[in-house]
C-alpha cells in the first residue's frame, strides 16, 4: 500500500518561511519605524520617542536616520564631541533640506522646524553623544 504525500504542506511551510523572512528584513531595515541605520556602533545606548532621540556611544561610524515629530516650532540639538566628526542634515516632510552642518563640536543649538522631520547624522569615528528634542506633549 502506497502512502499519499501532502504536497500542499510543503508549499505552506515555504510560504510561511518567506513571509517570516520578509517581515524580519523589513523590521531590521527600519521598514516599520522611523529609523534607518548603516553604521558601526560600540558601547551605544539610546532613548527614542516620537518627538525625541538621544544616543551616547564610545564609537560611531556611518549613517543614521531618524524621523522626529516636532511639536512646536524648534528642534533642539545637543552634540558632544570627544573625538572624530559628526555632521547633521535635517529635511522636512517634502524632502527640502532645512538644516545642514558638518564637523559639529560640543554645542547646543536650535533649528526652526515643525511637523515630521528626518534627521540624518554622518559620523566618522565619532565618540560622544547627540540629543534631539522636538518638544513634549
Amino acid at each position: 500500500m502506497e502512502k499519499k504525500r501532502n504536497k500542499g504542506g510543503k508549499w505552506r511551510v515555504a510560504l510561511i518561511l518567506i513571509l517570516f523572512l520578509a517581515i524580519t528584513a523589513a523590521a531590521v531595515s527600519g521598514g516599520f519605524g522611523g529609523s534607518v541605520n548603516s553604521c558601526t556602533r560600540i558601547w551605544y545606548s539610546e532613548n527614542e520617542g516620537q518627538n525625541s532621540w538621544s544616543g551616547k556611544y564610545m564609537y560611531l561610524n556611518g549613517t543614521m536616520k531618524k524621523q522626529i515629530q516636532v511639536l512646536g516650532e524648534h528642534l533642539e540639538i545637543t552634540v558632544e564631541t570627544k573625538s572624530g566628526s559628526l555632521s547633521v542634515k535635517i529635511t522636512d516632510r517634502g524632502g527640502t533640506v532645512i538644516f545642514e552642518r558638518d564637523d559639529i563640536g560640543t554645542e547646543t543649538f536650535s533649528v526652526e522646524a515643525s511637523g515630521k522631520v528626518t534627521v540624518q547624522i554622518e559620523a566618522e569615528k565619532h565618540r560622544g553623544s547627540i540629543s534631539l528634542n522636538g518638544g513634549s506633549f
